[in-house]
């Protein structure tokens, strides 16, 4: 099974869950996540592949203030699509999509992964 998991502080919450997921080698994984999460302890999980997407969330100053953290939730997003073009056109089309989407990064990954099932940690649902 291909399976993408999507945190901008990755593996956060899926840490356990991709551990577990990852003992089989029959599942393709894939993680997407903030370059300023690059460290050394996603090397530890095995069949694992880890992608960074830039952390180029500029909002700009004439943006009202309530709509900021929205501005820059598009931003996100839109940095984490361009890595998972990038995936697709590699032939990485996965069955499962699993993300977090409190920070957007989940805004547009059914435009780019239609057929894939898509399960979103809702913690910060409001």
């Amino acid at each position: 099974m291909k399976l993408l998991f999507i945190h901008q502080n990755f593996p956060a919450q899926f840490k356990h869950v991709v551990e577990a997921l990852a003992e089989s080698s029959d599942n393709d994984i894939v993680a997407v996540t903030d370059e300023r999460n690059k460290n050394d302890h996603h090397s530890l999980i095995k069949n694992l592949k880890v992608v960074y997407y830039k952390s180029q969330i500029r909002v700009h100053p004439a943006t009202h203030h309530y709509i900021r953290d929205f501005e820059g939730h598009i931003q996100r997003g839109q940095q984490v699509l361009l890595v998972c073009q990038t995936l697709a056109r590699e032939g990485f089309n996965p069955d499962v999509v699993v993300a977090h989407p409190a920070w957007g990064e989940a805004l547009f990954l059914k435009d780019i992964f239609p057929n894939s099932r898509h399960l979103y940690y809702f913690e910060y649902f409001y």
